[in-house]
């Protein structure tokens, strides 16, 4: 990796699923499977654009520190 990619990498605001799953640490199905109609109340906010499905960067951090659990 060149060091402009990184630099792309951070600036980069919308991902699509492959991406936002890497960017979560979880699985493609796994992401997938929050997507489905019953399960989207459970998952990250998503657009989907032209069949195109892209996830906002903040939408996948608000979601991350929904899940925090307090002690």
């Amino acid at each position: 990796m060149h060091a402009g990619e990184t630099q792309i990498e951070e600036l980069q605001e919308h991902y699509r699923p492959p991406e936002a799953a890497a960017y979560l640490k979880i699985s493609e199905s796994q992401l997938s499977k929050l997507r489905m109609k019953q399960n989207r109340v459970r998952g990250p906010r998503f657009a989907n654009v032209a069949g195109c499905i892209l996830y906002r960067r903040v939408d996948l951090d608000d979601w991350v520190k929904s899940k925090i659990i307090s002690v």
